[in-house]
This record gives C-alpha cells, sequence and structure tokens, in this order.
C-alpha cells in the first residue's frame, strides 16, 4: 500500500514548488516518491519542471482529474510498474473543484486495499486573496471566484502559501477569513519556495488523521462558467540564438507580457515558462499585474534552448493566442532568437463532466 496525497489549490498558488520542495525532502530519505501532474492539453510546465526534480512523474492531460478517473488510474499504475512509490502526490489542474466527491471517494471505494487517500490539502495564494479583498482589477472575477471558494471549502487542510510575500497582519486576517469558509480545516502557513513552515504541515498531513469527508455542494453550472473565463495556452518551442543570455531574454518576455495584461488590466491566472539548454534549466512565473515575474535557475548563454509556456488568463482565446504570438514575436527580435513551433495549443476549457461522483 502506498499513500496519496491531492494537493490543491487556484492557478498560480504555488502548488508545483511545494510538491517539488517535498518531493526533494523525501528523495534525500531515500523514499520512493510519484509525482502527478494535470492539464486541459500537453506540453505542461510542470511536468517539465518537476522531472528535474529525480521523482518519478505521469502527467494526465485532457481534462482535469475528476473528468478523467480511468486517466488518473492509469497514471497511478504507470508510477507503480516504474517504482513501486512509497507515496504519491497529485497536484490537480488549478481551476477544478469536487476533488472529495469525484477523486477521493471513489478511489477509496475501489481500491482501499492498495491506496491510503490521506486528507486533501488546499494551498491558497496569500497575495491573490490579497487582491480580493482590496478588490484589485487582477481579482477573480465571480466565477474564478466561486470555484476559488469552493476549493477552501471542501480542504481537510488548508496551507496559505507565500507567507514571506505579505505582512504578519495580513496574514492574520486572511487566516480568519479562510476559516470562516472552511472552521473544521486546521491552517497552515508556509512559503514553498523558501521552506518554510512545510515540515509543519507535511507531518499533519502525513498523520494517522482522516479525511473529513465533507459533502461539497456544487453548482457545475456555475463551475463551468468560472473555467470558461479563462483562455488556455500550452506552447514548445525551439530556440536558437548567437550566445543567448537566456536568463535575460526570460525576464524580458515575462515583464513584456505583464505590460501587455497590465494595458488590459485582465486577470491573469498564472503564465509559466521552463526553458532549457542541456543540463541547465530556469523556471519562471507570472502569476498577477502587480508583482515582479519570479525566476529561479539559471540556463547560461548556449545557441539552442527548449521554451515550454503555459498561459492561463482572463481573455478569449484567439485574444490570448495573438497576444503571446506577437509577445514572443518583439522579445525574440530584440535578442536575436529564431523560434521553431514544435506545439501549439489554444483553448477554452469545455464545462466539466465528472466521470464518477460520489457525494455521500
Amino acid at each position: 500500500m502506498f499513500r496519496l496525497f491531492l494537493i490543491h489549490g487556484f492557478l498560480g498558488s504555488g502548488k508545483t514548488t511545494l510538491l517539488s520542495t517535498v518531493a526533494k525532502r523525501l528523495l534525500k530519505k531515500r523514499v520512493r516518491v510519484g509525482l502527478i501532474t494535470n492539464d486541459q492539453v500537453p506540453e505542461l510546465v510542470d511536468t517539465r519542471a518537476l522531472c528535474r526534480t529525480g521523482a518519478a512523474v505521469a502527467e494526465v492531460h485532457g481534462s482535469c482529474f475528476c473528468c478523467n478517473f480511468q486517466g488518473f488510474v492509469k497514471a497511478i499504475s504507470q508510477l507503480q510498474s516504474e517504482i513501486s512509490p512509497d507515496f504519491i502526490l497529485a497536484e490537480p489542474v488549478g481551476s477544478c473543484a469536487d476533488l472529495a466527491a469525484t477523486i477521493a471517494r471513489p478511489l477509496k471505494k475501489r481500491f482501499a486495499a492498495q491506496i491510503d487517500v490521506r486528507p486533501i490539502s488546499v494551498v491558497v495564494d496569500a497575495l491573490r486573496f490579497q487582491q480580493i479583498l482590496s478588490h484589485s482589477p487582477d481579482a477573480l472575477r465571480s466565477g474564478a471566484a466561486y470555484i476559488f471558494a469552493k476549493q477552501i471549502e471542501e480542504a481537510d487542510l488548508l496551507v496559505i502559501n507565500k507567507i514571506d510575500l505579505v505582512s504578519p497582519d495580513f496574514l492574520d486576517e486572511l487566516q480568519q477569513h479562510v476559516a470562516n469558509l472552511n472552521p473544521s480545516a486546521p491552517v497552515f502557513r508556509i512559503s514553498a519556495q523558501t521552506g518554510q513552515g512545510v515540515e509543519l504541515w507535511w507531518d499533519n498531513v502525513n498523520a494517522e488523521m482522516t479525511s473529513a469527508a465533507r459533502r461539497l455542494e456544487i453548482d457545475y453550472d456555475q463551475y463551468a462558467a468560472g473555467e470558461a473565463e479563462l483562455g488556455w495556452l500550452n506552447a514548445t518551442l525551439e530556440l536558437t540564438g548567437n550566445r543567448t543570455d537566456w536568463n535575460r531574454a526570460t525576464a524580458d518576455l515575462l515583464n513584456q507580457m505583464q505590460r501587455e495584461f497590465q494595458n488590459r488590466q485582465t486577470l491573469v491566472g498564472h503564465v509559466k515558462l521552463f526553458l532549457e539548454t542541456g543540463n541547465a534549466a530556469l523556471m519562471g512565473n507570472l502569476t498577477n499585474l502587480v508583482q515582479p515575474p519570479s525566476i529561479r535557475g539559471t540556463a547560461g548563454e548556449s545557441p539552442n534552448a527548449i521554451l515550454t509556456l503555459n498561459a492561463r488568463v482572463g481573455m478569449e482565446p484567439s485574444s490570448l493566442d495573438h497576444l503571446v504570438r506577437h509577445t514572443l514575436q518583439t522579445v525574440f527580435d530584440q535578442h536575436h532568437v529564431t523560434a521553431t513551433q514544435k506545439a501549439w495549443q489554444c483553448i477554452q476549457p469545455g464545462r466539466p463532466k465528472p466521470t464518477y461522483r460520489f457525494a455521500e
């Protein structure tokens, strides 16, 4: 039997960073760790980045976990075949909700002898919540806000992330807000980036506690409307330059995208990119209109690179497609980079249709 951890939360909340942090710590203890990523379409930054942790990684794409239960089970089987894991950490797509009824309970009913399904953790982005409370133009719209609230409501453990980026006074206010949304869930404060508070949360979610198994009332019309508020773009490009400083080019790209979104005052779910040059790699993140984009790692100077880019933005897919293509071309021209498109999809997610829903 292995332990399965569902680590949930809205787009840009820091789930992937948390998975990476936990996986690296477990691997140092010589524990067999598997990770499962999830997205509506392939070419996922999270998968590329998490593969570099040394953990085994499986991906479920084409729909969220809840609408592809068999795909989720297949990913589990893949990891069992590869490494016979002690732990599997699974990260659903950030616009998903209703995981207890559509994933946790079906797994418990069908695979009780093989899988110990641990309580659901929901990661809450402190910066995102601050935007909501301050009515920022970058705050979630009504449909996306509904999904965000429902994720918090069904958590067994609430994990407030990015505590290093907000004031202690606001953290106290935020903890009260999330506690009002879900009074029964213990609240943990962490920085997935620095590791602060991660050990305490992990000790609790890994302890002998059980899921509250709360029944979530969810309006699937409102849920579908929330997902439809976002354009969804995944792309992979092969890049060629002449001793290009890829960290500088990446920073210019994310900064230019942020300026474009600021001009339109549109919601940024997240923009992620992963750039690889042989053994070196960097990861970039943009999650709102205000905070500067972040870049971790270094790709140095190299004539060739592979760029994987994911964007979740409050725009029609056609508009998002045009904006990203134009921005890429502008920045690449400035850095004398030639791009060859290997994969490109820009969609609007369809209505969620769960494979199973065990609400009781």
